[in-house]
């Protein structure tokens, strides 16, 4: 049996992305993007240490980057990840 990263099976056809339910998590979901925008491969342990939370918060909002394809499972951000970085935000 193949798992992912996170100790599930991945699922077909993938399931709906369900978005952060709060702006606090989306505001999280942004400093880990805002991290990984380097391109490099971290640990989980190496970017809670860098965006200043709990490793359990990292691996829920990694989980939800992965599955919207915004970053690879090696914790890379993709090409769409990139793009959405460089979108217009709305003030």
């Amino acid at each position: 049996m193949v798992t992912s990263v996170f100790g599930r099976r991945p699922s077909f056809p993938r399931r709906m992305v369900r978005a952060p339910r709060s702006v606090q998590a989306e505001a999280a979901a942004d400093k880990v993007m805002e991290f990984l925008r380097a391109g490099k491969s971290h640990k989980v342990k190496e970017i809670a240490k860098a965006v200043e939370l709990p490793e359990w918060r990292v691996k829920k909002i990694l989980s939800f980057l992965s599955e919207a394809d915004l970053i690879e499972n090696n914790f890379r951000i993709t090409r769409l990840g990139l793009k959405f970085l460089k979108l217009p935000t709305s003030t």
